[in-house]
């Protein structure tokens, strides 16, 4: 049977949401990291209404951007996964198929010699 193929998203072991959410966010805004989120919190609470007006818009920003990014890394995910599916299902067809034909030259033998005798 041939061995399906290697993908990048595959070989990731299973994420957690947190840890998904972190994989994409850290490259956009580290201080949304589910780490930082508390001090994150604090730290607005105590900066002036026009740091909290500029923390929002970048914060705002970073969603937009995390939720493109993630949209991506979803599409890509199910197009190698459905991918990967389908070479496992090619393969065992033809896994099938040639023991059916193994089978089948096995009965016309057997038939061939019957009919000799």
């Amino acid at each position: 049977m041939p061995t399906p193929p290697a993908f990048s998203t595959l070989d990731l072991p299973l994420l957690t949401g947190p840890e998904l959410y972190d994989s994409i966010m850290i490259d956009i805004e580290p201080a949304l990291l589910t780490e930082n989120l508390e001090r994150t919190k604090r730290e607005a609470t105590t900066a002036s209404p026009e740091e909290r007006e500029e923390l929002a818009a970048r914060f705002h920003a970073a969603y937009a951007e995390y939720d493109q990014r993630s949209e991506e890394f979803m599409h890509r995910w199910m197009q190698e996964f459905h991918t990967y599916k389908r070479t496992a299902m090619q393969s065992l067809e033809q896994e099938l198929s040639g023991e059916d034909e193994i089978q089948l030259q096995s009965i016309t033998s057997q038939m061939s010699s019957t009919l000799s005798i």
